[in-house]
């Protein structure tokens, strides 16, 4: 019988750009596959079925981040100032430079998934491949407007606020989510729908765009503009009555395609 990696999951800050990077750290697979949250969320908070899941950590060395000013990356506090979205991804790139690993890949939700193209794009010899899902392909104002209208965390799913409220206080996680709604907003004012600014054309690492076919926030049409830009091989896949966040909603079937993923395109070039 093959040995199995155990689910033990392990914490550690390390000192990133004036800022202490928090990060979780489960799996004993060769394959170093970095998480990376949505917007105000944490590791642990997004991706715990995938750090806890007997198949992910037999097949990788997971590092979950907590982004600067996110859960326990903090002080200082998030405020979504400048370019944010490239600020996050230099600072995941010299966080793996601080943990002398060299090559990586990234599975990017949402917010990370946007962040995980610009380092890709930034470190095109380091990224090996990436996952991403639930990621806008570029400043949709009909997008914006959606996460303006849920502004307010009493428009939220109520299942969702509660597992985002045991970790963050109420009023925390209101100040972080309404610096995030104008964070996007002052981004889409200032470069009209050009969030990536060239960066998903030097992306050439194999890319696996993934969606829930009922996706509220992000429609279908934004995994096709990201399939179509970037440089490298590409696979897609859609999970039906999926939603925003298919990495908790069908885990199971999210990991077994991850896996599946980095099997048939990172594994048998290397």
């Amino acid at each position: 019988m093959q040995a199995t990696a155990d689910t033990t999951i392990f914490t550690s800050k390390v000192r990133v750009n004036s800022v202490n990077l928090h990060y979780h750290r489960a799996g004993r697979g060769r394959a170093v596959l970095v998480f990376l949250h949505g917007s105000v969320s944490t590791g642990l908070l997004d991706f715990a079925p995938q750090l806890q899941s007997q198949l992910m950590c037999d097949h990788f060395d997971m590092i979950a981040v907590d982004l600067r000013g996110c859960g326990e990356s903090r002080p200082p506090e998030k405020d979504f100032s400048g370019d944010f979205y490239r600020s996050d991804a230099d600072d995941v790139a010299r966080l793996m430079d601080s943990l002398k690993i060299h090559r990586y890949s990234i599975a990017g939700w949402c917010y990370g998934g946007t962040v995980a193209l610009i380092l890709a794009a930034m470190r095109p010899d380091a990224v090996e491949a990436l996952m991403i899902w639930g990621v806008m392909a570029y400043l949709e104002r009909k997008t914006v407007d959606k996460f303006v209208a849920i502004e307010s965390l009493s428009a939220w799913n109520e299942e969702i606020l509660s597992r985002v409220t045991a970790y963050y206080p109420l009023d925390v996680m209101q100040r972080l989510w309404s610096a995030w709604v104008r964070g996007v907003t002052r981004l889409a004012d200032e470069r009209g729908e050009d969030i990536y600014q060239g960066s998903l054309a030097m992306v050439k690492c194999p890319t696996l765009l993934m969606h829930g076919s009922r996706d509220p926030l992000i429609t279908v049409h934004h995994a096709e503009i990201i399939k179509a830009n970037v440089r490298g091989p590409t696979a897609y896949r859609e999970f039906l009555g999926g939603r925003h966040q298919i990495h908790r909603d069908v885990c199971d079937d999210f990991n077994g395609k991850v896996v599946e993923f980095f099997e048939a395109h990172v594994k048998e070039s290397a």
